[in-house]
């Protein structure tokens, strides 16, 4: 099972299939909330063949702002939205119907102790969610958006909020400028000024231009997806890695466990054609037993190109018995020395989130040598 989780190829295949949605996206966060800032969620009213995750009321989302009464309530507030865009496309009134049945894009939230204990956090949080709006005119934008994530390019997807109204633009590093709506010589400027920063937000007289990068940071393969693996892709995401998972256990490798992973694999050794391989990437192994540590270690230094990172989770013993068999299976000594274990810094860390920071400190490390 290989699922991957670029939301813009999932946004434009349900505009394809003549669907109408609703982005709904925190764009400014304070506190403990779910979600940090630029997480995101599609919504859509439930129908049609295509895979879906429903939350019921007819309601089917893909991504998450962080679950709980606040991704209901937005996800509520997206998908009536996304049918009132439907039904005014379907009536060939559109943009009359928007501005009439669209009463606003931004909705600010505040959880409460309560609210934050419910979501195992310690205090509550406040933000803002924006949440715009999109149909077929979107298509392109969101395509083009899809490739420049698979692609890893630098490029940027820019949402313009004027009054009851969102454009959303996509730019690459050149400043083309793709929108499938018309725009106002001002509106371009503003656009194109927002595609800078990363999830940049700002405020001018009646307009919110928020710009979401969509570069990538360094990938990272996690092998394992236990205790330690979920505590180290948390760590890894918020200091800027684009991570992986990879785990024979569907249960255990899933979106639900995993909500700012990239791509989730649920398989055991073996190919993986779907992953980028070079010189530049970060490998992590740290699954529930020895052998499938050494099945992936083997694999993976048997690629043609040896990853940047390779750490491996263990003990000293184990990671002296692993090396020998990997000798005997004709690895040669000089890829073996570049693996990194036991993994992580030396600061005696014990649980799995200390672990986590041990090893994501070695990330770090390692990334900016």
């Amino acid at each position: 099972m290989l699922i991957i989780m670029n939301i813009y190829k999932e946004g434009a295949a349900l505009l394809a299939a003549k669907k109408s949605l609703a982005l709904a996206e925190i764009i400014e966060h304070q506190g403990s909330t779910p979600r940090e800032k630029g997480a995101l969620m599609l919504v859509w009213n439930h129908g049609g063949d295509h895979e879906e995750r429903t939350i019921g009321n007819g309601i089917a989302i893909a991504g998450t702002i962080g679950g709980g009464r606040l991704e209901g309530e937005m996800a509520d507030k997206a998908a009536k939205a996304a049918g009132a865009v439907e039904a005014a496309q379907s009536a060939g009134a559109l943009d009359g119907a928007r501005a009439e049945q669209w009463t606003g894009c931004l909705h600010s939230f505040e959880l409460s102790g309560n609210d934050a204990a419910d979501m195992d956090m310690i205090c509550g949080g406040s933000g803002t969610v924006m949440i715009s709006l999109l149909d077929s005119r979107d298509q392109q934008t969101l395509d083009m958006a899809a490739q420049a994530v698979d692609k890893r390019q630098r490029a940027w997807l820019v949402t313009l909020l004027e009054g009851n109204t969102s454009y959303t633009a996509f730019v690459n590093e050149a400043k083309d400028l793709i929108c499938g709506r018309e725009l106002t010589e001002k509106q371009k400027k503003l656009i194109l000024d927002g595609a800078g920063p990363a999830m940049h937000t700002e405020h001018l007289e009646g307009i919110t231009v928020y710009a979401r990068s969509l570069s990538s940071g360094p990938l990272l393969y996690i092998f394992g997806a236990g205790h330690v693996g979920l505590e180290t892709a948390k760590v890894a995401h918020q200091i800027g890695f684009e991570t992986s998972v990879i785990d024979d256990r569907p249960e255990f490798a899933n979106p639900q466990r995993f909500p700012d992973a990239c791509c989730i694999v649920a398989e055991t050794a073996g190919d993986l054609p779907a992953l980028h391989w070079d010189d530049q990437v970060y490998v992590l192994i740290m699954t529930r037993g020895h052998l499938l540590d050494y099945q992936w270690l083997l694999w993976i230094l048997s690629l043609p190109v040896m990853p940047k990172y390779v750490g491996m989770i263990g003990s000293r013993r184990k990671t002296s018995m692993i090396y020998d068999r990997l000798a005997k299976d004709g690895i040669g000594g000089e890829r073996i020395r570049q693996v990194y274990s036991p993994v992580g810094l030396a600061i005696g860390a014990q649980t799995p989130a200390e672990i986590a920071v041990s090893i994501s400190a070695q990330l770090i490390q390692i990334h900016n040598a």
